[in-house]
């Protein structure tokens, strides 16, 4: 709990993070690689803001990557766990998402978390998750995320997240992101005569150096 007597309703609590945000993103890092296998299956899952995160990495994944991608809710039955490849995003790592690491027997798991269990604040259960993990080889990634409080408002993990995913996928690919689907058309030379000659009458006007 980091609200005292002096911020009982939460607010400088909440000021204090969005201000911090623009020096949270300019100094965000990826440390480690992640690798994707075209040849593999992939499962995605996320609760809560997280499911927002696990939909814009399997957009990037797709992009980037070229992989066989596809959302499933947390609760997910039906398929074969040992054969394929499940990416967990929670930036809280919370009791629900145990249930699907669980039936993955900790194993063929990538996580994006801002739950680090070098840091005090982790419960045993989570420290236990992830050492589980850590044991069976898994990728887990790291990103910051905020201090609980009384205000159960999350402002600076789901901003970074989104961040630290397009840049876990993106960031080798900086000279694709206006090629490949959303590459600019060149005019021709007749379209732009005619724009310039007819410029008064449609209101379109062209500037160039």
């Amino acid at each position: 709990i980091n609200i005292d007597d002096y911020d009982k309703k939460g607010i400088l609590s909440i000021k204090y993070r969005i201000f911090n945000l623009n020096f949270k993103l300019s100094n965000l890092r990826v440390n480690d690689k992640l690798i994707l296998n075209s040849s593999k299956k992939y499962f995605i899952t996320g609760i809560g803001s997280s499911k927002s995160h696990a939909f814009y990495f399997k957009h990037l994944a797709k992009i980037y990557f070229n992989i066989n991608i596809e959302y499933i809710p947390i609760s997910y039955e039906n398929m074969d766990f040992e054969n394929h490849t499940l990416i967990l995003i929670s930036q809280g790592l919370s009791y629900n998402t145990h249930i699907i690491i669980k039936k993955w027997k900790y194993k063929n798991i990538i996580l994006l978390t801002g739950k680090n269990n070098k840091k005090l604040n982790i419960d045993d259960n989570k420290k236990f998750v992830i050492n589980q993990l850590i044991k069976n080889n898994c990728k887990i990634f790291y990103f910051e995320n905020d201090k609980p409080d009384d205000t159960l408002v999350r402002i600076t993990g789901p901003t970074l997240a989104f961040y630290y995913i397009y840049k876990l996928l993106a960031n080798d690919n900086l000279n694709l992101i206006l090629k490949e689907k959303y590459e600019y058309q060149k005019i021709s030379s007749n379209i732009t005569n005619l724009i310039i000659n007819n410029s008064s009458k449609i209101q379109i006007y062209i500037i160039s150096d």
